[in-house]
């Protein structure tokens, strides 16, 4: 929580790292495991530079709004929310799913069944294919 805290205020890959092996005593390879961690944990993995620099500049930009309450600045507390919440995505439009048009078509199913002769009498390969419409 505190590697992710820092990196929301905004702090640098290379301060956190620094900040993390001089805090806790680790090499510079296990700081980047704990950074990397960190990132995936509270970001996605597929894109997790883009993704995990996003979700850290909303948070910074909502701590930013967060203290331009505290000192009554309206305005900036405004500008700064809005933009975090832009990086959010939470003026983006979302897809509806399936396409409605897609059910209007008609469709046609041909099913193919085979009828076996269980007459034990009857010589071998006496099978007989039918083909049935579904409104039969």
């Amino acid at each position: 929580m505190k590697i992710w805290s820092w990196y929301c205020m905004g702090r640098t890959k290379e301060v956190i790292l620094s900040t993390i092996m001089r805090d806790y005593a680790v090499e510079s390879r296990q700081a980047q495991y704990d950074l990397a961690e960190t990132i995936a944990l509270h970001g996605r993995l597929d894109q997790v530079q883009k993704d995990g620099l996003r979700v850290a500049s909303r948070e910074f930009h909502y701590l930013l709004a967060q203290f331009a309450m505290k000192d009554k600045q309206w305005d900036v507390a405004m500008r700064a929310r809005k933009e975090g919440d832009v990086l959010a995505g939470i003026y983006d439009t979302e897809d509806m799913g399936w396409d409605p048009t897609v059910w209007n078509k008609p469709v046609k199913e041909v099913w193919a069944v085979q009828v076996i002769n269980n007459n034990f009498n009857a010589p071998a390969g006496d099978e007989a294919t039918q083909t049935i419409d579904i409104d039969e």
